[in-house]
């Protein structure tokens, strides 16, 4: 019985380390991107006009009113379509 328990205990201990590593592994990477400054890229580019789904035109052009977000140039705005 002892060793069907031993054994248990190793699964279990295996699968802590496995867990800790992952979450060590996850907080190592956060901490490169915000070191080396690719935080700020990546937050760039998942809040720009186009990954929501807009289209950087004229204001005069966009029917549905413009939306503030940024990635739009040269005197356009960000017009999502309902």
């Amino acid at each position: 019985m002892n060793f069907f328990k031993m054994i248990k205990s190793k699964k279990a201990i295996i699968m802590s380390q496995i867990v800790w590593a992952a979450l060590a592994l996850i907080v190592i990477i956060i901490s490169v991107l915000i070191i080396t400054g690719q935080l700020g890229a990546v937050n760039k580019t998942l809040n720009d006009c186009e990954s929501k789904g807009g289209e950087c035109i004229l204001a005069d052009e966009c029917d549905s009113g413009p939306s503030f977000l940024p990635g739009c140039k040269d005197n356009t705005i960000c017009c999502i379509s309902p």
